[in-house]
């Protein structure tokens, strides 16, 4: 699915490099540009906390008790994010969606990862990290996501 948004983004860059009356819509095809790259780092951080929670699973590892919450919670604001660009929605209010899944998982707090084990910490870690390239996807700088990942 990356590699088909990867190719209509470049198809649309030649449309607005040669037709002038599209020319006015490369700001928007570059906010679609970056959000594919965070789309794909989402995904591939997604790959690796299904491949450390199965380790852990197979380790015997005890489970984390709200890291399926969490998962499922930021599932659904991945779907928002995905409702809104289907309709040139509102990213401030996936954005929201996105930082209310951090703000509100307890497991996410710098105080709960030193009660976390090695295989759960790496697993927040990467929750954490598909959490703040989804808030880049919404338009924010790096900074601007790592401060909504720690406001309040």
């Amino acid at each position: 699915m990356i590699e088909s948004l990867r190719a209509a983004l470049h198809g649309g860059r030649e449309v607005t490099t040669v037709s002038p009356l599209h020319r006015r819509r490369r700001r928007v095809l570059a906010g679609y540009a970056e959000l594919a790259e965070r789309a794909d780092y989402a995904m591939r951080n997604a790959r690796v906390v299904a491949r450390r929670a199965y380790a852990a699973l197979l380790d015997g590892e005890p489970p984390v008790p709200d890291l399926p919450d969490v998962l499922g919670e930021l599932a659904c604001a991945v779907d928002r994010l995905a409702a809104e660009l289907n309709r040139e929605g509102d990213l401030v209010r996936a954005r929201a969606a996105i930082v209310d899944v951090v703000a509100h998982a307890k497991v996410m707090s710098d105080d709960a990862a030193t009660l976390l084990g090695a295989s759960e910490q790496v697993l927040v870690a990467q929750i954490r990290s598909i959490a703040m390239d989804l808030l880049q996807a919404t338009g924010l700088s790096r900074a601007e996501a790592q401060a909504a990942m720690r406001a309040p």
